[in-house]
């Protein structure tokens, strides 16, 4: 009974060392610095704001709407102004000369230095070269004013309600403003332009050498995409460096006393804006770290769509083959406000069906849109999943390499056939002719035998 007893107190004991064990776990594998849904996270930014780019949630804001001055962070509304009216890509290779009436910085452009329309905007985006923002503004709208126009048209277009816009540098105005919210919007759009995203996604850029001026070589400032040094976040020290940040801008606030930030994070298929107006210089990389973990931690992924699933078949003209597999490039989410039917989701598919061999696998051929309420909010690229040859000359007409071989195979059986067949019937007339032969030469052997035998028994007709 004692031997039972101490058995007992035995599994006790194991179970509650069991259970010490599995929370110890528990506690060693969560993150440090994550925020519970519930938790904000604590920034001294005036202003800030986390829209997710691929579902147009609004995952958290600081005073969104408050009106601000962004600094340099408008060159990005001047950078789509500029591409949206540039008419052919060769216009990116123009040579434009530096005016000698605009404001020249220390270690920037030179009065008469001729430099290209792309090297322009390198400048511009990372850089943040005033005077190639106004070359460019000048080049593209013949004055500052106009350039200033069209930007306001522009945040007409992206429907945005708490931004002006005076000049494509984003100096300091009365009138030049804009909030956490509307730079978000602005940061989503440029994003969608593959150069403003190519530039801005670079950690150095080269500048070509001109009249003037050697090779230069332009480094980033977004310290969340290059640098490594620690900066104490809650307490803990981190590197500045923050895995999915993709791009980035920056921008000074009047006088250069506050610091403004807009960066693009790609985590887990998923892509988030986190923007921040009105900061300290020596609180803006901690604070963006904040947000960032907390909009990886309270973004909504409601998944429609799996990267790799197939959504169709696409025809391929002159292919080898002529229809292939069309899966999502990546996974597709959508946010759906709460309290609001998913009946309101709609998805639309548009493929692309005038595709020409050769294709490469991972070729965007057409898209996957999410809309709620008839809105769109949201979608992924649709891919081949394949690289696809040119076929043979059947392709032409839709005819795959492989149903070539196969109608060649079919058609060389049916001529083997008919030609088999056909050598029957000649073989059988052949018989069919030796037999009439054999019994004409039969009959008449038996003609000549009844004729011998008649005239040796002397038989006689008469008529």
């Amino acid at each position: 009974m004692k031997t039972s007893n101490n058995e007992k107190k035995l599994k006790i004991v194991r179970k509650i060392i069991a259970i010490t064990m599995a929370f110890a776990m528990v506690i060693v594998v969560l993150p440090i610095n994550t925020y519970a849904d519930s938790e904000m996270p604590d920034i001294n930014a005036t202003s800030a704001y986390i829209l997710s780019a691929s579902t147009g949630e609004v995952v958290y804001g600081k005073n969104p709407e408050e009106h601000l001055n962004p600094g340099s962070i408008v060159k990005l509304m001047t950078a789509m102004v500029l591409i949206d009216n540039i008419k052919s890509d060769v216009e990116y290779d123009n040579k434009l000369e530096i005016d000698e009436n605009l404001d020249f910085e220390e270690g920037g452009l030179i009065q008469d230095e001729i430099i290209s329309v792309n090297d322009l905007l390198r400048l511009m985006l990372i850089g943040s070269s005033n005077e190639a923002a106004n070359t460019l503004a000048i080049y593209s709208k013949d004055s500052i004013e106009s350039f200033a126009s069209a930007m306001n048209s522009k945040a007409k277009e992206l429907n945005l309600i708490n931004t002006n816009f005076t000049n494509p540098t984003g100096l300091s105005d009365e009138m030049q403003y804009s909030s956490a919210e509307d730079i978000a919007l602005i940061t989503k759009e440029a994003f969608k332009y593959p150069l403003i995203k190519e530039i801005l996604s670079m950690s150095e850029c080269t500048i070509r050498a001109t009249n003037i001026s050697d090779e230069r070589v332009l480094k980033t400032n977004i310290k969340l995409m290059v640098s490594e040094d620690l900066v104490q976040v809650n307490g803990s020290d981190r590197p500045a460096l923050y895995e999915g940040v993709y791009a980035g801008k920056t921008g000074k606030g009047s006088e250069n006393k506050t610091s403004s930030i807009t960066l693009g994070l790609l985590y887990d298929d998923m892509d988030l804006i986190v923007t921040i107006l009105g900061d300290n210089e020596n609180d803006i990389i901690a604070d963006s770290i904040k947000l960032l973990d907390y909009g990886i931690n309270n973004v909504t992924r409601n998944k429609l769509i799996k990267e790799g699933d197939v959504v169709g078949q696409i025809k391929i003209r002159h292919g080898e083959i002529t229809k292939i597999d069309v899966v999502a490039e990546s996974n597709g989410y959508v946010y759906l406000p709460e309290g609001a039917s998913e009946e309101l989701i709609e998805t639309v598919i548009t493929i692309d069906n005038n595709l020409i061999a050769p294709v490469t696998k991972g070729e965007v051929v057409g898209r996957y849109n999410i809309y709620i309420a008839n809105e769109l909010v949201g979608g992924v690229d649709l891919i081949v999943k394949d690289d696809v040859e040119e076929g043979w000359f059947p392709s032409y007409i839709y005819i795959s390499n492989r149903a070539s071989i196969i109608i060649c195979i079919v058609l060389l059986v049916i001529v083997m056939g008919i030609s088999y067949i056909l050598m029957l019937r000649r073989r059988n007339l052949k018989k069919r002719r030796e037999k009439r032969a054999a019994r004409i030469k039969e009959m008449a052997i038996k003609s000549m035998e009844m004729e011998e035998d008649r005239k040796r028994r002397a038989w006689t007709y008469h008529k």
